[in-house]
């Protein structure tokens, strides 16, 4: 094993007193007993590779006695200094006293470099922060014993040793929380990790801590015997001993040197910067350097620290690597690798998933899964995973499947020139993955867009006859016949059209073809569940088009295919989409008719029960045909007569010819065919517009009748019922009829005697027409009067003005300046109005005077 650190004795101490050194960028400070305070520089021989001190300042009686602990506050360039139980700091610079923190009792000290020092006096501690251009005392904090170390957590949060135990200090709530005892060596140890770490002795084990108070790993550091003291050197933890400093890797606990630097009281490891450190013994203060970092990353990977190399490549500024990046991938790759060998693949998939690295370099550990024939590069076998227990290659599989489903996500792969290749060996991969470890999510996956490669998966669902798996593979690669043959077998088999008519909805107007074969086969079945097939939709926000099938191809296969559902579909065309296709509606109307006649002629066949069913049935097709005509706008009517029979469906062939004004046809339909006069009232008052084409149809309609009555055989009688039912229209209708044409039309031998009640209905009617509008006059007359005399009396008005009258905006007199007079009477000077309808001090809005102002001799009013 190489080691980590290069040392050197840079100044001789053996017959001085050393109390404390602190290294501070290339000078290292001393303090001796005697108080005397030395400043050397170092210096570097570059033949012999070796450090040394040259003195460059001393200053005797700096102290009365030394200086027992001193720390530099980088930030600051300022010394913190621990003599005769007093906190003293020092402009490094000039060495000038700047502040004095402590006078008396002071024990320790700590510090961060978040500018706040903790002080440790007997049971307290004494907080200070820097503000503006020196320390303040913050707060006091009561502990139940004497701290001998004092380390900082994080800005807020201190670890304290006392004799007995360990304590957290949160400065925010001041309530010391116990951690656990000390052990038995009686000599509280710790070092800060970072910022949510410590490392805390307790015997021959230091144990990691997190902020709160808790173990933050399983495992903890062991060492052959108690140690003295401890100390992190990223990635390193160094260890004091009686006769030795052991440096052991942090993450792996592995051992990594021994420096032969025995043990004094006062011995310590004093940092200088991330690479060097000072430590001493009876003789010398010698100096410790790491390694280069590109050889301690060398030595660490070839022991398998990799963590610990990681470690190195990521601390802050660090220098002397080459293609930093490409180290740090490089060396998690080959970690990876090494976990995975040591069977910690979910770990080592965690990792894979962060570099970049061509998957294929993975699956090629996975021999007893993957095919190498899909990799298409023999290189990448590692024949050692084949040995794997089939529980160990469960596990290392359920691993896989995690990696693999979270680099389909990343965009590394389209560095890829073959990414398309690499996610159909990714998918099909974890296919025979899924079948190995969890079936049960086969299906999802293959539900979803996949690129599995279609025979390789195809050859493994055959194998394992998962039938449902080969449906949704079949699906998602578009091979929707393949599909359609199995979900066929497994509906016959069952007895269940479900799942078939299912497969069938989803498929839309490009596979139109298929829809319409094997519909046919559940029609045979069942017709109504196949309609199911043709109106289903599946319009979605991202899918406004839906399925988007074309109509009229499938009205066109109904007809001549499946003719029982051509008159449902296009009803759920017309009824529940609201189609207004005009095509549709006749098709829908000549269907019923068609209907109709079929009908008609099957119970001229039957007897029985047999014809009141088919009765039945043409009521209901009748009816449906009749509220059809009646409520459709959008058929055409012509096209539909030329289809009608002649010798039926009258009232029908009546609604049909009124859609296309020909009222006189109709109702000779009405009182010639159905011989039903109230129809052909009711005929009438649907169509009769007073301001149209229509306003003579009742006119019309008597004409009608009498022309039938001439036409009874019993011509009298005829002629006389038909008078009858003409007056009472006459009379029940008498203001939509033009009396002087009804003279025109009645037959001219009829008595008078006839015309007497009609006659006198038409005066009535007259005299009423005759009284309202002259009431309707003189109403117009008084409301012009009214109208008049206000408009006189609002133009009238006058508004008198002196030189005293004063704006009531702005205070300032009028004068001879142009104002206006809202009706509220508020004056104002043209300038103080913004808006002419509205009140600039009231805000009041009087726009229904808009049209009602003018202009005189340069005065505007609002009236």
């Amino acid at each position: 094993m190489s080691s980590a650190f290069r040392y050197t004795n840079v100044l001789k101490i053996k017959g001085q007193k050393v109390e404390s050194y602190v290294g501070w960028k290339n000078k290292l400070l001393v303090s001796h007993s005697n108080g005397r305070f030395m400043i050397y520089k170092l210096t570097k021989n570059e033949q012999k590779n070796d450090y040394g001190l040259e003195k460059l300042s001393q200053h005797d009686k700096f102290t009365k006695k030394g200086i027992t602990q001193m720390e530099v506050l980088i930030q600051k360039s300022i010394l913190i200094t621990l003599h005769d139980q007093v906190v003293e700091l020092f402009e490094l610079n000039n060495m000038v006293n700047f502040q004095t923190l402590i006078t008396k009792k002071a024990l320790l000290f700590s510090y961060n470099q978040k500018k706040t020092i903790c002080v440790g006096i007997n049971r307290k501690l004494i907080i200070f922060k820097w503000e503006k251009s020196n320390f303040v005392k913050k707060k006091e904090i009561t502990i139940p014993d004497t701290p001998k170390t004092i380390n900082f957590f994080s800005a807020n949060k201190l670890c304290i040793g006392t004799k007995r135990e360990y304590l957290l200090v949160n400065l925010r709530e001041e309530n010391p929380k116990p951690l656990f005892q000390i052990g038995k060596g009686g000599i509280p140890i710790c070092t800060k990790i970072s910022n949510n770490e410590m490392l805390l002795g307790k015997d021959r084990m230091c144990i990691f801590n997190d902020s709160d108070g808790k173990a933050s790993r399983e495992f903890g550091i062991t060492w052959s015997e108690i140690p003295l003291n401890i100390f992190y050197f990223p990635p390193y933890v160094i260890a004091i001993f009686q006769n030795n400093i052991i440096v052991r890797t942090l993450y792996t606990n592995k051992y990594v040197q021994t420096i032969p630097i025995s043990y004094t009281k006062d011995l310590k490891i004093i940092k200088s910067t991330n690479q060097s450190a000072y430590t001493m013994d009876k003789e010398f203060i010698w100096r410790l350097d790491a390694i280069p970092v590109n050889e301690q990353i060398h030595n660490l990977c070839e022991d398998g620290s990799y963590e610990e190399a990681l470690q190195i490549c990521n601390m802050k500024n660090v220098q002397g690597i080459d293609n930093l990046e490409e180290t740090i991938n490089t060396i998690k790759i080959t970690y990876a690798f090494h976990l995975f060998h040591n069977k910690k693949f979910k770990k080592s998939m965690i990792i894979f998933s962060e570099v970049e690295i061509d998957p294929r370099r993975v699956l090629a550990l996975y021999p007893f899964l993957v095919d190498f024939k899909l990799l298409k590069n023999t290189d990448f076998l590692i024949p050692e995973t084949k040995n794997l227990e089939k529980d160990v290659q469960k596990i290392a599989i359920q691993n896989l499947i995690d990696y693999l489903t979270k680099i389909k996500k990343k965009s590394e792969l389209d560095n890829y020139e073959n990414k398309e290749e690499i996610i159909t060996i990714i998918d099909t991969v974890l296919v025979k993955a899924y079948i190995k470890t969890n079936p049960g999510l086969l299906l999802p996956f293959l539900r979803l867009k996949n690129s599995c490669d279609l025979i390789e998966t195809e050859k493994m669902l055959k194998k394992k006859n998962l039938e449902k798996e080969l449906i949704a593979l079949y699906k998602s690669k578009q091979k929707h016949r393949e599909a359609l043959e199995l979900v066929e077998k497994e509906a016959t088999k069952t007895n269940n059209l479900y799942q078939f008519i299912k497969y069938l909805e989803n498929l839309n107007y490009e596979y139109l073809d298929l829809i319409f074969e094997y519909s046919k086969q559940i029609y045979q079945i069942d017709p109504t569940q196949c309609l199911e097939i043709f109106t289903f939709d599946n319009k979605t926000d991202q899918n406004p088009l839906g399925r988007n099938l074309p109509k009229k191809k499938i009205k066109k296969f109904f007809k001549e295919e499946l003719p029982i559902l051509e008159v449902p579909y296009l009803e759920y065309h017309i009824f529940n989409l609201g189609d207004k296709d005009p095509e549709f509606h006749n098709e829908l109307l000549l269907s019923y008719q068609k209907q109709n006649e079929i009908i008609k002629k099957q119970m001229e066949s039957e007897t029985g029960n047999n014809i009141r069913q088919l009765a039945q049935k043409g009521i209901i097709y009748k009816k449906k045909m009749h509220d059809f005509i009646l409520e459709s706008k959008y058929y055409t009517p012509g096209k539909i007569l030329t289809n009608f029979p002649m010798d039926d469906l009258f009232e029908e062939r009546a609604i049909l010819l009124s859609r296309i004004n020909q009222h006189e046809q109709a109702l000779e339909i009405y009182i010639n065919k159905l011989k039903d006069s109230e129809k052909a009232e009711q005929y009438c008052i649907r169509h009769y517009n007073k301001d149209g084409e229509t306003k003579d149809i009742f006119l019309l309609l008597i004409k009608k009748l009498l022309e039938a009555g001439e036409n009874e055989n019993q011509k009298e009688s005829g002629n006389e019922k038909m008078l009858e039912q003409s007056f009472l229209i006459l009379e029940r209708h008498i203001r939509k009829i033009d009396p002087q044409k009804v003279f025109q039309i009645l037959p001219k031998n009829i008595k008078v005697s006839k015309l007497v009640n009609y006659l006198r209905a038409v005066m009535k009617n007259l005299t009423e027409i005759k009284r309202t509008m002259k009431i309707k006059k003189n109403l117009y007359k008084s409301d012009y009067l009214n109208l008049t005399v206000e408009r006189v009396q609002k133009r009238n008005k006058s508004l008198k003005i002196n030189e005293n009258t004063l704006c009531q905006v702005c205070g300032k007199r009028i004068g001879d300046s142009i104002f206006g007079k809202f009706p509220n009477g508020i004056l104002a000077h043209m300038g103080c109005i913004q808006d002419k309808h509205i009140c600039p001090k009231t805000q009041k809005n009087f726009n229904i005077y808009k049209d009602d102002f003018n202009f005189k001799n340069g005065i505007f009013f609002f009236f």
